[in-house]
C-alpha cells in the first residue's frame, strides 16, 4: 500500500463546524451531490477507469488510495476533504469483502456509518472496477459503472450526468472541482538521495515534473489500452495464444512498455525522447547504407521494474528522486537521447553479425556469456520484498554498481574498438568521411 496509515502523521483536529452535534451520515448525505460530480468530473479518473493491469492499478494507488485516507481521517474525527472520503469509504467497504450494487451500499452505510442514501449511489460501481483490475471485459464496463452511479433520492439506475430535467443537477461551478488527489511526499530518508541538489518534499509539483509524469502516464495508459486490445483478440479467437501473431503483438507491447515506464523526461530541454525517433537515427560509418541502432545503455527490460515498484511503495516525490539519483550515478534511464548509445548492427546483435568474431563478440553476445545482463522476471525476484521506497533505492544502487554501470562502460568500449579496427583499413579521404559521420554518432550520456 502505497500509504500505509501506521507511518500517515496525524492531522491536528478540525475546527468546530455545524456538523459536530451531528452523525458522520449527515455530513456526508449532504455534501453527496457535490461528491458525486467531483468524482465523475475528474480528467484523470475517467481515461484510467478505461485501461486495464498496470494502469489501473496505479490509479488505485495514486488517487484512491488518498480518497481512503480521507475517509479514515473523517472517521477518525480529523479535518478531511469530505467528497474524497465519500468516495473512500465505498472503496473500503468493498474491501471488507461486502456484497456488490445497492447490497454494497447498505451494508457500507450500515458499517461505515455513512447515510443510507450515499451508500446507495456509490455503491459497488467504482470500487468494484479498480478492485478487479486487470481484466479487459472489467474495463469496458468502467465508463458505464461512472455514468450510472444513483444520485441520492433516485431510484434504480439513472444517468448520473444527464442534461436537460434528468440527472443529477449541479450546485457548484466547475471552478470548484478539485484535482486528483496528489499526495506528493517525499518517503526516501537515504542521504545518499536526499542531499542531492533538487531532491526535496513537494519537487513532484514542479511543472517540469507534472508534465514528465503526464508524459508517463499518458504512455503507458496507451500500451494498456493495446494490451487490452489484444486481449480481446484472444477472447474473441482473431488471435490465438502461442500464434505467431499473439508472440510478435505482445513482445512489442512488452517491449515498448519496459521503455516508456523507465522513461522520465523532466529534462526535455538537454535530454529528449530519442528511441526510435528518425531525428536521432545516424548513418553507421561502417556501412553508410544502413543506420547505426540505437542500444540502451542502461536496458529498459532491466530498470523497468525499479520504476513499476516505485510507482506502487513510493510517492510522486519518491519517483522523481529515483530518477535524479539514477544520474547522479551516471545511470540515464528509458528512451532518452543520453540513454542512447549508436552501435554498428555487426557489434550491436548476434543477428545482424557476418563474421564469428562479430557473433561471439557483440555487445548482447558478450553479456549473455559473461552473465551480465539478466532478464526482467530476474531484476523483479529482486525487488519481490520491497516495501518502501528506501528498500527500492537500496536495491537499485546495488543492481547499479553490479550490472548497470559495467554493463554500460563495456558496451561502449566495444562499440569504440569496433570503430577503431575498421577505421585502421581506410585510406586517408575514406577516413576523413568516416570521422565525420563517427563524430556524430550517439555515445550516451
Amino acid at each position: 500500500m502505497a500509504y500505509p496509515l501506521a507511518e500517515r502523521p496525524e492531522r491536528p483536529k478540525r475546527k468546530p463546524s455545524e456538523y459536530d452535534d451531528k452523525p458522520i451520515g449527515t455530513q456526508f448525505a449532504d455534501e453527496a451531490e457535490k461528491a458525486l460530480e467531483w468524482a465523475t468530473s475528474l480528467p484523470v479518473v475517467r481515461p484510467v477507469l478505461q485501461t486495464v493491469g498496470g494502469a489501473l492499478r496505479v490509479g488505485y494507488e495514486k488517487i484512491i488510495e488518498p480518497m481512503k485516507y480521507e475517509s479514515e481521517q473523517l472517521l477518525a474525527g480529523r479535518e478531511a476533504d469530505v467528497p474524497s472520503a465519500i468516495v473512500g469509504s465505498a472503496v473500503r467497504a468493498f474491501e471488507f469483502g461486502t456484497k456488490t450494487g445497492e447490497v454494497l451500499g447498505a451494508e457500507a452505510a450500515e458499517a461505515l456509518n455513512v447515510d443510507p442514501r450515499i451508500g446507495s449511489f456509490l455503491g459497488g460501481g467504482v470500487a468494484e472496477t479498480v478492485m478487479t483490475a486487470g481484466v479487459g471485459t472489467v474495463a469496458k464496463k468502467a465508463v458505464k459503472a461512472i455514468d450510472m452511479m444513483t444520485p441520492p433520492g433516485a431510484g434504480g439506475l439513472t444517468p448520473a450526468l444527464a442534461g436537460g430535467g434528468g440527472g443529477l443537477k449541479l450546485n457548484f461551478k466547475p471552478a470548484d472541482v478539485p484535482l486528483a488527489p496528489q499526495v506528493s511526499k517525499l518517503t526516501i530518508t537515504d542521504p545518499e538521495v536526499t542531499s542531492l541538489p533538487g531532491v526535496k518534499q513537494g519537487m513532484a509539483k514542479l511543472p517540469v515534473n507534472v508534465k514528465a509524469r503526464q508524459m508517463l502516464d499518458k504512455s503507458l495508459a496507451r500500451l494498456d489500452k493495446r494490451r487490452a486490445d489484444l486481449d480481446d483478440m484472444l477472447a474473441s479467437g482473431e488471435v490465438k495464444r502461442g500464434s505467431s501473431k499473439f508472440i510478435r503483438l505482445d513482445k512489442k507491447i512488452r517491449e515498448e512498455r519496459y521503455g516508456e515506464m523507465s522513461s522520465f523526461y523532466n529534462q526535455l530541454d538537454q535530454d529528449p525522447p530519442a528511441y526510435g525517433k528518425a531525428a536521432y537515427k545516424n548513418v553507421d560509418p561502417t556501412d553508410i547504407t544502413k543506420k547505426a541502432e540505437q542500444h540502451h545503455l542502461a536496458a529498459k527490460a532491466q530498470t523497468a521494474p525499479f520504476i513499476e515498484v516505485m510507482l506502487e511503495v513510493g510517492d510522486p516525490d519518491d519517483l522523481v528522486a529515483l530518477h535524479e539519483y539514477s544520474r547522479m550515478l551516471g545511470v540515464v534511464m528509458g528512451n532518452s537521447k543520453k540513454n542512447m548509445l549508436d552501435a554498428p548492427g555487426p557489434i550491436h546483435r548476434a543477428a545482424a553479425a557476418r563474421t564469428a568474431k562479430e557473433k561471439a563478440g557483440n555487445i548482447h553476445s558478450a553479456f549473455s556469456v559473461a552473465g551480465m545482463e539478466p532478464n526482467n522476471a530476474y531484476v523483479k525476484r529482486l525487488l519481490k520484498d520491497v516495501t518502501t521506497a528506501d528498500d527500492v533505492i537500496r536495491v537499485f544502487k546495488q543492481y547499479a554498481d553490479e550490472y548497470l554501470i559495467p554493463q554500460q562502460d563495456i558496451a561502449k568500449k566495444i562499440v569504440q574498438n569496433y570503430l577503431d579496427e575498421y577505421a585502421i583499413t581506410l585510406t586517408k579521404s575514406q577516413r576523413a568521411t568516416f570521422d565525420q559521420l563517427a563524430s556524430k554518432l550517439s555515445k550516451g550520456s
